[in-house]
């Protein structure tokens, strides 16, 4: 069955966090400020590829699962904690 979701419904969904398939996104700045850190290290961490984000419009979302895979994984992209 096809869903159609008007563009408004959409948005304001957007700026609430939650995205159709449900899950919970963080902006840039919520991360900073979360963290204590800048939110150019937050997109530095985004262009490098080691947090996943998504780009709407001008502005990046992290999913919470993103997140918490950054921080797991001590932030560093393909880094396997597990071999020592």
């Amino acid at each position: 069955m096809l869903q159609v979701v008007s563009f408004v419904s959409y948005n304001r969904a957007v700026r609430r966090g939650r995205l159709m398939n449900g899950n919970s996104y963080l902006t840039v700045q919520e991360i900073a400020e979360k963290y204590k850190v800048t939110s150019a290290a937050v997109h530095k961490w985004i262009k490098e590829g080691r947090l996943k984000a998504i780009k709407l419009g001008r502005v990046w979302r992290i999913p919470e699962s993103a997140l918490r895979e950054f921080i797991e994984g001590g932030g560093e992209k393909g880094e396997n904690k597990a071999e020592g």
